[in-house]
């Protein structure tokens, strides 16, 4: 997942992403649950925030339309 490697997000944080965790504005994506526990703010580069425009939002809310990694095709 190109995101993920953009990002390096967890797999589940990413599939877990929201759009309202997504703030474009700031440049950066609050991921609320960690595998610490805490919250973290994770920057946006370019081709990331390209990434998110080519998805636009999800009728799921789900950034990638799904939580599920076996959803992804």
């Amino acid at each position: 997942m190109e995101f993920c490697l953009l990002t390096g997000l967890r797999q589940s944080e990413a599939l877990g992403l929201t759009w309202e965790h997504c703030d474009r504005s700031r440049g950066v994506i609050r991921i609320e649950e960690t595998k610490s526990g805490r919250r973290r703010e994770v920057p946006l580069v370019d081709e990331s925030d390209a990434v998110l425009v080519r998805r636009g939002p999800q009728a799921s809310g789900f950034v990638f339309g799904t939580s599920s990694w076996t959803g992804l095709t």
